[in-house]
């Protein structure tokens, strides 16, 4: 069993869609949603509808690891359901025999949270204390890159509290195609990453591009879509695979 979790304290970094084509191009794998958007709704329906016309299209699976309950009293709460998730897979690995790679779309979940003193009971810190691998996707604005800091600081108590040093993978993440790696953007948050010994910095980097909205319209991955499946951005997808050190699926999985 691997754990890859996706994760970042700001919103619209592209977590979602980095953990959706994760879990298309990875074997065995299985999609886990960390907060209760209508994130896994509408990728389950627009799946299902495009599988209608396509049978051959694989199931991708997918779950989610939170729920809503409301008390009498009218109070909506949270209940966590990350442990179920991990004894699912666990079950699983012992009845097929193969290992699963779970990656988990973190959301905004109790990402607000972070420096409660009762952290180990939320969700994020969990799956932080039990990641594999940890990729955090960050663009290079300056309102991104100081998020690194806080990150850092979340990371570095989690070490604490385990007693091993956690590290994180950051990937330039929804960059723009015209920007540079020797640009001044770019040189900061290279330079940020470079600040913090929790962070190690991945050398591929995801671009911002139509195909991705046009796969994630049909409820695919870039690697699965006819008119994505041979572009930049499926490339980019199955190098930071590579650079993880994680599988991809075999064979044709295009439509």
């Amino acid at each position: 069993m691997s754990n890859i979790m996706i994760f970042s304290i700001k919103g619209g970094e592209g977590k979602t869609v980095l953990s959706t084509n994760l879990a298309a191009a990875i074997d065995n794998s299985l999609l886990a949603f960390c907060d209760n958007t209508a994130d896994m709704d509408f990728l389950f329906q627009k799946r299902n509808g495009f599988k209608l016309k396509h049978p051959d299209l694989f199931d991708l699976r997918m779950v989610e690891t939170t729920t809503k309950e409301t008390k009498k009293s009218g109070e909506i709460i949270h209940i966590d359901l990350i442990d179920d998730v991990i004894n699912y897979v666990k079950n699983e690995e012992k009845e097929t025999g193969k290992e699963i790679h779970t990656i988990y779309d973190t959301g905004g979940y109790n990402a607000d949270e972070v420096i409660e003193d009762k952290y180990l009971e939320y969700s994020h810190h969990k799956l932080i204390m039990n990641a594999d691998y940890i990729v955090i996707p960050i663009g290079i604005t300056d309102i991104e890159i100081q998020s690194l800091k806080t990150m850092s600081k979340i990371l570095e108590r989690i070490s604490s509290k385990v007693g091993r040093k956690i590290i994180a993978n950051v990937v330039p993440c929804r960059i723009h195609p015209n920007a540079k790696i020797t640009g001044q953007s770019f040189q900061n948050l290279l330079n940020e990453v470079s600040k913090y010994d929790c962070f190690n910095m991945l050398e591929t980097i995801i671009n911002e591009h139509s195909n991705f909205k046009k796969s994630m319209s049909l409820g695919l991955g870039v690697v699965e879509a006819k008119q994505t499946r041979s572009s930049k951005s499926s490339r980019q997808i199955k190098n930071l695979i590579r650079e993880l050190d994680l599988p991809l699926r075999s064979g044709n999985i295009g439509v």
